[in-house]
């Protein structure tokens, strides 16, 4: 049975009481970061290389939070230390959401969505492969 929408409001609003400046805080310091590399132009490689190692790290930040376990801002860089599977992993959904939007945008879309939750996945199963990740990530 599917819980319902205000139980799951509910649930995250108990997982961030006291501890809202945090979120908020460490989530404006990954958007700075990656803003910052997207307005460089210079930096564009340098973006593409620590977009993916941050995006695991703000994942594995909100799963902290939501399950009640110790949150810092420092774990935003935990996802350097599994730099290459962050990165391939990264790299490839950036290729497969460019080829499905090839078709159209809508598939594009969809696609975007569907391997979207894959670095919510990679810190709960560390030994999965790419595959095993995505299509967990699907359903």
């Amino acid at each position: 049975m599917p819980t319902q929408n205000t139980e799951l409001m509910r649930m995250a609003r108990a997982s961030l009481m006291g501890k809202w400046p945090l979120a908020i805080g460490t989530f404006l310091v990954y958007t700075l970061i990656t803003s910052s590399f997207g307005a460089m132009r210079q930096a564009g490689v340098i973006g593409l290389l620590i977009a993916g190692p941050l995006a695991l790290g703000a994942a594995m930040f909100s799963l902290n939070l939501s399950r009640g376990r110790e949150a810092k801002l420092e774990q935003l860089f935990d996802g350097f230390r599994l730099f290459s599977k962050s990165l391939v992993t990264y790299l490839l959904m950036l290729l497969y959401i460019l080829l499905w939007s090839l078709l159209l945008i809508i598939p594009g879309i969809i696609a975007a969505l569907s391997y979207s939750m894959s670095f919510y996945i990679r810190p709960m199963t560390p030994r999965c492969c790419r595959g095993t990740c995505w299509s967990a990530a699907k359903k």
